[in-house]
This record gives C-alpha cells, structure tokens and sequence, in this order.
C-alpha cells in the first residue's frame, strides 16, 4: 500500500467512527431528555396531588 491509500483509508476510517460516535451522542442525548421530561413530570404530578390534597382537606 502506498501513502495516498493509507492515508485515505485512515480518513475513511475516522469518518465512520465520528459518525458512530454521534449516533451514540445522540442516542444518549434523547436518553437524558427522556429523564429529565420524566423528572420533570413527576414533579408536577406530585405537585398537583398536593394541590388536590389541599382542596380535599379544605372541602371537608
């Protein structure tokens, strides 16, 4: 193998491992957002059971 196709090889290489290496981020990304909204959620939830709670108690 000369320089030139190595070299190319090596270009080739890296750019399919950048592409892999994204996925993998993007992947991880939607993972966290995922908890975060999940989170999130469940807060306000909580949140508007305790309201309820309150209006419950109050009313009775």
């Amino acid at each position: 193998m000369n320089y030139q196709s190595t070299d190319a090889f090596a270009e080739g290489f890296a750019r399919g491992f950048g592409l892999v290496n994204s996925a993998i981020d993007a992947k991880e990304n939607r993972q966290y957002r995922k908890q975060m909204m999940g989170m999130q959620k469940d807060l306000h939830d909580r949140r508007i059971r305790k309201e309820g709670m309150i209006l419950w108690l109050s009313c009775h």
